[in-house]
């Protein structure tokens, strides 16, 4: 892989009024050449605490040994590590050419779930397609650091749940039985995970999908069992329902990242699905309580 040598670097993003114990935010983020053997990081000896390191392999190989087995990392492989913790990986002796990877260094109890909820279905490392959604996402977070655009603590955290959650939603969809989707359908899925909370019309899903929206509108109801329109309220939902669990953000602030302008309408939607209201579900007031849904 070629990637221009100008876009080499690495970063680190402080904040005066950062708390370790935010929802997420970014400690450090970097694209990397390592060509020496000497690019060598050992979990037990960092000095950082509860910070979650992914990497991505561009090109090249590295390696990365933990609970007693060793990861060849090829291209298109990722691993999320907690620091400190009990594993090392570096650039090996045999490697044949240089190690390209892009990482993001990231801490707050969002990253600590994220972490856990991939280790725990996925494992240490995870094969993804560079076209991927939440590896276009980093490398964009990558370019709005070195343009300089984090310039303060609130846009660099809502850049990292954005990545988080992405990363959280590759790893639910691993298992998704999405195989026999004729490819149109699930680009149009694709596209809609991707562009839920943004003003999204039957034509534009139409056009990501390479269909006209009258075919597009057929096939898709088809295959999935829902209109366009009601796929799209059910990704909004249910992660409506993720945030007012996980997060600390108002019910205004969330009805915004899911796509909705008008809280109030968010607020009737939420209610028409989930039976109470946000702040019903956010205060446990329904029985039984649930921190994650499901609509089909």
């Amino acid at each position: 892989m070629l990637i221009d040598e100008n876009r080499f670097g690495t970063y680190g993003i402080r904040f005066h009024d950062t708390s370790k114990k935010d929802t997420a935010n970014i400690w450090s983020i970097g694209l990397e050449k390592q060509s020496s053997t000497t690019y060598d990081w050992d979990g037990r000896n960092r000095k950082e605490e509860d910070v979650y390191v992914f990497q991505y392999t561009l090109s090249g190989k590295g390696v990365i040994e933990a609970e007693g087995r060793l990861f060849v990392l090829k291209p298109g492989d990722g691993f999320f590590v907690h620091i400190p913790g009990d594993h090392r990986y570096y650039l090996p002796e045999y490697a044949e050419g240089p190690w390209i990877f892009i990482y993001i260094t990231l801490f707050g109890t969002e990253a600590a779930a994220c972490w856990h909820a991939i280790y725990e279905q996925a494992g240490m490392v995870v094969s993804i397609p560079k076209e991927k959604t939440v590896i276009q996402k980093l490398f964009h977070l990558y370019e709005q650091v070195q343009r300089e655009e984090m310039t303060d603590m609130y846009t660099a955290s809502a850049r990292a749940y954005e990545f988080l959650m992405e990363c959280r939603r590759y790893i639910y969809d691993m298992d998704a039985p999405r195989a026999e989707l004729p490819p149109a359908i699930l680009r149009a899925l694709d596209y809609m995970a991707s562009h839920y909370y943004e003003t999204m019309g039957l034509e534009d899903c139409a056009q990501a999908a390479g269909l006209s929206k009258y075919h597009f509108n057929r096939k898709f109801r088809e295959y999935t069992g829902l209109t366009p329109s009601q796929y799209i309220t059910k990704q909004r939902i249910e992660r409506a329902v993720e945030l007012l669990h996980s997060t600390s953000f108002s019910v205004k602030e969330i009805a915004a990242k899911v796509g909705y302008a008008d809280a109030n309408y968010f607020h009737k939607v939420f209610r028409k699905y989930v039976g109470a209201s946000p702040v019903e579900l956010r205060k446990g007031e329904i029985i039984p309580p649930m921190d994650r849904l499901f609509i089909h």
